[in-house]
């Protein structure tokens, strides 16, 4: 016998449970939605790698980036490392605007530069400047400016050819038959023109090379003249100064096995491969050496860019007023550039950059002025150099810093700058210099007392 009381009760039951049963339902579905928009967000670089032939492929996500390789973590919890350069042209692309890669100090990028170049060369292939740039693992600076002057651009096809021992080498080949080349700097690698390579990026470097005895009688117990003869004659003869180049070579007063040399970087190059002789490392100690920065911006006006790198190093960066009255206005859309620069040094970058327009910065208190080269060349200083050296040897040496550094700036060429002991103090140099010039100054008797 049904009781409608009853009967209704337990249909109004069934449908309450039937309710219950389909929110959980919902709420379950909703959830998981949730965990994986979740999960994306959390992961949005979990994607499919292929190497540099097409014939590899794995999915994974992306953990980071350092020291040339790429650090992935694959879909069953397994970390592994893989070289960038062997990863294909998209992924690659990827990398240079994603990867977060662990900041370094300038002395660790410039460690990796060194050992990035002498390392193994890049896969064979035809690829385009900035395409190289995004490849190596290290800072790469593109001298628009240079290339374009010989009509050249960013997009410039390359050849990376096989049978190199080294990456320097296959840059050597590549870029040589287009009039082009490349240098390091402390914490970039630049590439540019040859021109510019002489003009703009010559490099006074120490060497220590061996020097044979004289022949006795009265002449020298040493003959530094011949290791100087066979320098010039061996290597790239038509770049030294006595043949019309702008090379120059001397010997340091009173230190047998030392020389100074001001060449192009790529006849540095030469004298280590010809001659099996390195030069002496280089020691860095202005503030600006020492601070890390990273600037990445695309046809920006400069000014924005200097303001990016004042806000890293805490110093104010300003135009110099006079800018105008040579035509040029840093803010304005026509002064645009581009620039990609990881961990390097914000000395170079600030370099690096104003070379694109031929300024420059000064110091000027607590904050750095931009200025027209020519203006900075005419913010003189003074400044007192011990020079560990016997009184008789104190001529030569004068002789021999005006020829190796900023020749064209000092007074007996033409330049504002002056050098002359300090009247009774002995060892002691008084110079007066622009202030570019004399950072130059500075960095040579820097690492001239790290050789003493």
């Amino acid at each position: 016998m049904r009781i409608p009381a009853i009967d209704e009760r337990m249909a109004r039951i069934r449908h309450l449970h039937f309710r219950a049963a389909k929110h959980c339902v919902i709420a379950s579905i909703t959830l998981f939605l949730v965990a994986a928009a979740q999960a994306n967000a959390q992961d949005p670089s979990t994607r499919v790698w292929r190497d540099v032939t097409g014939k590899f492929s794995v999915t994974a996500e992306l953990l980071g980036s350092d020291n040339g390789e790429v650090k992935l973590r694959l879909k069953d919890g397994k970390d592994i490392s893989v070289p960038i350069e062997r990863l294909s042209a998209q992924d690659r692309a990827f990398l240079a605007g994603s990867t977060p890669r662990t900041k370094r100090t300038p002395v660790a990028t410039n460690i990796a530069i060194a050992k990035r170049l002498l390392a193994a060369p890049l896969p064979s292939a035809e690829i385009g400047l900035t395409e190289l740039q995004q490849l190596l693992p290290i800072p790469v600076f593109l001298d628009i400016r240079a290339m374009e002057s010989i009509g050249f651009g960013t997009e410039t096809q390359v050849n990376l050819a096989k049978g190199h021992a080294s990456l320097q080498d296959q840059l050597d080949d590549a870029l040589n038959g287009l009039d082009l080349s490349w240098c390091t700097t402390q914490t970039a690698l630049v590439l540019t023109s040859k021109e510019a390579l002489e003009r703009r990026f010559a490099d006074t470097r120490f060497y220590r090379i061996p020097t044979p005895r004289g022949r006795g009688g009265a002449g020298p117990l040493f003959d530094r003249d011949a290791v100087i003869q066979q320098l010039s004659q061996r290597v790239s003869p038509q770049s030294w100064e006595h043949l019309g180049g702008r090379g120059t070579v001397n010997a340091i007063p009173y230190f047998v096995d030392k020389y100074v040399i001001t060449q192009s970087p790529d006849v540095h190059r030469q004298l280590a491969k010809t001659l099996k002789i390195k030069s002496m490392p280089n020691v860095y100690k202005h503030r600006l050496d020492l601070t890390a920065v990273t600037v990445s911006m695309e046809t920006a006006p400069i000014t924005e860019i200097l303001d990016s790198i004042s806000q890293q190093i805490n110093v104010p960066i300003e135009p110099s007023a006079k800018l105008s009255q040579v035509g040029l206005d840093l803010s304005k859309t026509r002064y645009k550039s581009s620039i990609h620069l990881e961990s390097v040094s914000a000395k170079d970058a600030l370099d690096l950059l104003l070379s694109q327009v031929d300024c420059t910065w000064v110091e000027d208190g607590k904050k750095l002025i931009v200025m027209d080269s020519n203006e900075a060349e005419k913010t003189l200083s003074s400044k007192r150099f011990a020079v560990k050296l016997p009184v008789p040897e104190t001529s030569s040496f004068i002789h021999l810093l005006t020829e190796s550094v900023a020749a064209d700036s000092w007074e007996a060429f033409g330049g504002p700058g002056t050098i002359m002991p300090t009247r009774g103090r002995a060892g002691l140099l008084e110079i007066k210099q622009g202030q570019p010039a004399m950072r130059e100054v500075e960095q040579f008797m820097l690492e001239l007392n790290a050789i003493q």
